[in-house]
Parts: structure tokens; C-alpha cells; sequence
């Protein structure tokens, strides 16, 4: 237990924490580990990395070695489960979502490893019932009301909480000219820009590739930008085969690709709308943090209506189209790009939302909570 002449110390179990900054969980982490003032952090980071600068409470741990796969590697846990079992702290926040046989891991470590132990399921679940062998701490967060639902329906103990992602919307807001970019991408001042900054993983690329055709027919005053990070060998090939579709009917011109796109946040603010037509949402936050950047610039969002993605929808900032369904895609996109006016509009409750619903602060202040339960021993 924490000394009283000491801030309690919180061990964040996360990947490493460092560029590229492209991955939600880490992100989070970074963010509200200096604004957690009442508290010690320790953060897990790369070797032989320049030091982060985060706040004078935060320490940086660098166990991590790099890897070209973006997938955790066997060294990489190697090396966090010995600076895990090597440490000392009094919460340990384990903020990814886990596996069978690290949980099985963890449950026996718990019984010999003083402190108290916090999950937070970063992303949804794929088999609910494989749930009730994922679970080993003292206390339970989700990112969502359909995960929280299906932990409940496994009947949980301890009973988990739902807290939403939180988005920075101070230093995410709505910015000025963009025209620089616009030249750079060699785009007309015409041209209505359209986002879809996912993932090659969701299920989703010949949904983008027959929508894509579909509105280039209609109007050629249309760019797309694709700034999907590549996780695995799968992805390459998807991008592959995308590109090959686009020349093949004549439209790559009116494509841009990104793998790591440094000036995300510049690209969300030169869109005129930003698309997410997933049909899966395993691998992904419940609710992707850069869909919630998208609504904190006042850009509209366009998703599929499966959970738990659809909860974004807190208020009207968009559209809601059937998974999988392109002309209902197609017709959502032309909707909003015919009438500046409710495209505008839209965009400007996404960021009142995001504030309201999706605020960073209040998400630290609901973890604050948390850990002060724990360390007072309450449920």
C-alpha cells in the first residue's frame, strides 16, 4: 500500500509507449499519465530511445526492444513481464485487452505479487464466451455500453465499468488554413476531400473500392485519402490489391495513400468527411479514438451501424449506414458533401459531443476514482 509520504505509484501494462503515435490505447496513456497529478506513473517505453518529455510525476521506463512488426513480439513480452514481476507499485493497470495464456499468467503472479490490479479491455471481444478466463483484477473497465453488455452477460466478477475513450480536445480543435497541405497533395481548391483513416483489417476494403467507383462516376471533383497504418504482411497486400482496383479503372489519380500519416490531424481538418464503413471491430477500440479527433475538429463522421461503433452517434454529428450496404454509403457521402450547410452543422455538434461525452478530463477524473477505490480497499 502506498507510504503517506509518497504518491501512490500506478504501473501502466500497456504497448510500448513512443512514435508513432498511432495507436489508441498507448496514446491514451500518454495523455492522462501527467494529468494524474496525484499519483506517481510509471510508463514502459523503447530502449535506446530519446526521453519523452511528459510531466515530472511520470517515469519511462525503457524495457522495449524495436521490431519492424507492429505486433507485440515474443521478445518484446519477454521483456514486460520481467519488468513487471521486477517492479513495485501499488496499482498495476493493465491497458490492453488480454490473452488466455497471459491471464492464465497473471492469475497465478497475482497470488504472490502485492498490489491491486486494474484491467481496462481496450477492445471488444471476439468470443464472449471465452470472457470469464480473460479476467484477473481487482477491477474491471470497459470502453464501451455493447462490451460492457457482454461482460455482464458472462456475469463478471468484479462488476465491470464503462468508461468512454477520451479525446483531447484542447489541444485537438478546430484549426486554420490548410491550403499548404491542400497544394502539396496537389489537390484543386474544388476538390471535397473525403478521410477513411482505419485499418485494412475491418473488413472493409472492397466496400471503400465499389463506393469509391461509385461516386468518381458521378462527380470527378472528388479526392480520397486512405491513412491506414500497415500492422501485418496482410495489410500490404489489401493496400496492393486496392491500388491495383483504382488503376485498373482508371481513378488512382484521385487516390492518396498514407501508411503512417505524421499530419494526421491535419489531414482530419482538410477532409470534408470522414468515413468508416467497418464491418468488424475486433483488434480496434470500441470507439476509434481517431473518429473522435475527426468530430473534435467539426468534421462529420460516416460509420456502419454495428456495435459498438455505433455509439458514436450520441448525437445527430453524421451519418449511420448499414454494414456493407454501398449504395446507402454512397448516398450518405453525396449527402453531405451537396449541402455545406448540414455538412457544417453536423460537424459542429461532433465537437460539442465530443466535449459533452467523450472529454479527456472527465476520463481521467473517472480513473482517479478507480484507483482511489482500490487503494482504500472498497469494491
Amino acid at each position: 500500500m502506498p507510504r503517506n509520504s509518497e504518491r501512490p505509484i500506478i504501473f501502466f501494462a500497456t504497448r510500448p509507449i513512443g512514435p508513432p503515435w498511432d495507436e489508441a490505447s498507448k496514446n491514451l496513456v500518454y495523455k492522462i499519465s501527467g494529468r494524474l497529478t496525484a499519483y506517481s506513473s510509471v510508463l514502459l517505453g523503447y530502449k535506446n530511445e530519446p526521453d519523452l518529455k511528459i510531466a515530472s510525476n511520470v517515469r519511462v521506463k525503457k524495457i522495449y526492444p524495436r521490431t519492424d512488426d507492429r505486433r507485440v513480439s515474443p521478445a518484446q513480452k519477454f521483456c514486460f513481464l520481467i519488468a513487471f514481476l521486477f517492479s513495485r507499485a501499488d496499482v498495476y493497470h493493465f491497458y490492453f485487452t488480454p490473452e488466455l495464456y497471459s491471464s492464465f499468467i497473471f492469475k497465478i503472479i497475482k497470488k504472490f505479487k502485492p498490489g491491486k490490479y486494474l484491467q481496462t479491455f481496450a477492445t471488444p471481444i471476439e468470443n464472449p464466451e471465452r470472457i470469464p478466463k480473460l479476467v484477473f483484477g481487482d477491477a474491471i473497465v470497459v470502453q464501451s455500453d455493447h462490451s460492457l453488455k457482454q461482460l455482464r452477460d458472462q456475469h463478471v466478477q468484479p462488476a465491470p465499468s464503462r468508461i468512454y475513450i477520451g479525446v483531447d480536445t484542447d489541444s485537438i480543435a478546430p484549426a486554420g488554413d490548410v491550403s499548404g497541405l491542400r497544394q502539396e497533395l496537389k489537390y484543386a481548391p474544388t476538390d471535397k476531400v473525403i478521410l477513411y483513416a482505419g485499418n485494412y483489417y475491418l473488413g472493409c476494403n472492397e466496400i471503400l473500392a465499389e463506393s469509391i467507383l461509385s461516386l468518381l462516376s458521378r462527380r470527378r471533383n472528388l479526392r480520397f485519402i486512405f491513412a491506414c497504418r500497415i500492422s501485418q504482411p496482410k495489410d500490404l497486400e489489401s493496400k496492393q490489391r486496392l491500388k491495383t482496383f483504382f488503376e485498373t479503372n482508371g481513378i488512382a489519380d484521385r487516390i492518396t495513400f498514407f501508411d503512417t500519416a505524421k499530419n494526421i490531424h491535419s489531414l482530419m481538418s482538410l477532409c470534408d468527411v470522414h468515413i468508416f464503413p467497418a464491418t468488424i471491430m475486433v483488434g480496434k477500440a470500441d470507439i476509434p479514438l481517431v473518429l473522435l479527433e475527426t468530430l473534435a475538429l467539426e468534421k462529420p463522421v460516416i460509420v456502419s451501424d454495428i456495435p459498438p461503433l455505433n455509439e458514436i452517434m450520441k448525437d445527430d454529428v453524421g451519418e449511420l449506414v448499414p454494414p456493407g450496404n454501398v449504395p446507402r454509403l454512397v448516398k450518405a457521402v453525396e449527402t453531405l458533401l451537396e449541402d455545406d450547410t448540414l455538412r457544417r452543422a453536423k460537424g459542429k455538434r461532433g465537437r460539442q459531443m465530443a466535449l459533452r461525452e467523450f472529454g479527456l478530463e472527465n476520463y481521467v477524473r473517472q480513473y482517479e476514482k478507480i484507483y482511489q477505490r482500490l487503494l482504500d480497499g472498497k469494491p
